[in-house]
């Protein structure tokens, strides 16, 4: 499905946030079935005794050593690390970091290219 949505952004000519949003959802398709497959090898791996006497049981905890929320923390840890660094490196230039200016503000006009009245002239 990934490699489908993929092509159709190559292939139909749609607007730019369609094409993003497709890249967002195979993207996601595709890091959910990276996540099944290694579920179904390590915990459905897991499920077979060596002996193959019978199934084992997986109950995965909340809060212990290999618990989900240490997986939860795991998971998010990379991108905490990646916004620590954007704030730090900001891989753009400075000046497009500054907000646009508006209205009378944006006129940057020195004092020597005012036009002359008349009154010194």
């Amino acid at each position: 499905m990934p490699l489908v949505l993929l092509f159709l952004t190559q292939v139909v000519k749609l607007p730019e946030i369609a094409r993003k949003y497709m890249y967002v959802i195979s993207g996601s398709l595709a890091l959910i079935g990276v996540l099944a497959m290694r579920w179904n090898v390590v915990i459905g791996g897991q499920l077979f005794s060596k002996s193959f006497l019978g199934y084992t049981t997986y109950k995965m905890a909340l809060a212990t050593k290999e618990g989900l929320f240490v997986a939860i923390a795991l998971t998010l840890l990379p991108l905490l690390f990646l916004w620590v660094l954007v704030k730090l490196l900001p891989p753009w230039p400075e000046e497009d970091r500054r907000p646009k200016r508006q209205g009378i503000d944006a006129l940057e006009v020195s004092p020597t290219e005012m036009p002359s009245i008349g009154w010194n002239a």
